[in-house]
């Protein structure tokens, strides 16, 4: 298929209404497959990634385990006080698919297709589909790690619902789960709503 093609269909998808699951999954590999022919997975290796979980029922390669390393140091900070914001705000911009969206939209940009998909109530809709699709599909870090005192080393996303709230508005719920060998110890919820400064994050410790 041709580069052409590719972007004509990819053009076409952008500008229709995001309503399933599969569609979301139909986006990202024609992304991915202009990353390949452009030469800019590592150049846009956050967006490479998130492309490769939707067609993947588990990731544990470079990229993945790089992430788990990552949100791991920031996981690390939640207990030294000092940079325990900074370590929040780490693991944030991943739970919260931002770094995801910076790069899909700068992608976008580059390549001169719609954006709107990346705007606050469309990028609602999209998240969701999307987080069903990567639904129970793990990132792993196995082998040998380049982090000390790993503090987990699976991270699973467990659910995706939208919620309505009639003081509030309409809200994407996220679950996600941290697990240190096959043991859950870290439960967070997620609620992203249209307007990004009433986005708020939970954290639930599982004791061991």
């Amino acid at each position: 298929m041709s580069e052409e093609v590719i972007v004509g269909k990819l053009r076409t998808e952008l500008q229709r209404e995001i309503v399933s699951e599969c569609q979301v999954v139909y986006i990202l590999v024609k992304i991915r497959k202009l990353l390949v022919l452009h030469n800019q997975a590592k150049t846009f290796s956050i967006l490479n990634l998130y492309c490769n979980w939707t067609v993947h029922s588990s990731l544990d390669r470079d990229a993945a385990q790089n992430l788990i390393v990552e949100l791991n140091r920031s996981y690390s900070r939640l207990d030294t006080g000092e940079t325990a914001e900074h370590g929040l705000q780490g693991l944030w911009n991943y739970f919260s698919f931002d770094h995801f969206r910076k790069q899909f939209q700068a992608f976008l940009s580059l390549h001169n297709l719609p954006t709107a998909i990346c705007e606050d109530v469309l990028w609602q809709e999209f998240l969701h589909y999307y987080s069903l699709a990567i639904q129970d599909c793990p990132l792993e870090c196995s082998g040998t790690s380049n982090i000390d005192n790993l503090r987990f080393d699976k991270l699973v996303l467990a659910a995706s619902t939208i919620e309505d709230f009639s003081e509030i508005g309409r809200y994407v719920q996220i679950r996600w789960r941290l697990y240190l060998q096959d043991r859950l110890i870290s439960d967070w919820n997620c609620s992203l709503g249209a307007n990004a400064s009433r986005a708020l994050m939970g954290r639930k410790m599982i004791q061991k």
